[in-house]
């Protein structure tokens, strides 16, 4: 695998033409840096395999970090012209959740993927220090929380209310962490009637936008 040229400022003109254009409409704009499923781990595993990896990963193998250092350099030039174009959110994450569990562990995670989620965000927040770093994982990922925290995430994203509860993360995490989506079941985006699910979004913003926090 050959990784790509971080390419030159011309490439990003358009970025901040496309980002004043929504601002003068009104509206915040996430940027999402280009990213092969997500921005480190699922990236790593996509290129080298899942099993693969992940046994690389657990037994700290030279190529396993070297990979994670290589698509910190992508993510953080990436995150640094998001921030330049004046992004209002820069948008990271990989699914590292299972419905009921995490793939990865905590300890594991905070050893070798938070220090360079780290230098991500840093690296936005070197040219805009007040971008908001939003964080997505799907499935269940309660345990990295405090991480997520730890390493400049604001807002985490799409908190599935079938796997983890969000208002518990709410009460346990208060005004630390801004919570993205919060409504819906498969089963209900899949099959439920308009009516249903307007009552489920009425549900989320009575229980978790009292005092903000949710969008």
């Amino acid at each position: 695998f050959t990784f790509p040229d971080f390419g030159r400022e011309a490439v990003f003109a358009r970025l901040r033409e496309q980002v004043a254009e929504y601002h003068r409409r009104g509206v915040a704009v996430f940027g999402v840096p280009p990213r092969l499923g997500g921005t480190l781990f699922e990236a790593a595993w996509r290129l080298r395999g899942f099993e693969e990896y992940l046994c690389e990963l657990s037994e700290g193998s030279p190529i396993s970090l070297w990979l994670l250092d290589r698509l910190a350099d992508l993510g953080s030039y990436y995150a640094g012209m998001v921030a330049s174009a004046g992004a209002d959110v820069l948008f990271l994450g990989d699914d590292v959740g299972e419905p009921v569990r995490l793939m990865i562990s905590p300890d594991l995670w905070q050893r070798t993927i938070g220090p360079r989620m780290r230098r991500i965000v840093d690296a936005a927040r070197a040219v805009k220090p007040d971008i908001h770093v939003c964080y997505h994982s799907d499935g269940h990922f309660a345990g990295l929380l405090a991480h997520l925290i730890d390493v400049g995430v604001d807002a985490i994203e799409p908190v599935q209310p079938d796997v983890m509860d969000p208002v518990s993360i709410k009460q346990a995490f208060g005004q630390r962490l801004t919570l993205v989506g919060c409504v819906g079941t498969a089963w209900l985006w899949h099959h439920g009637q308009p009516d249903q699910i307007r009552a489920e979004v009425r549900r989320a913003n009575h229980l978790l936008s009292r005092d903000g926090g949710l969008i």
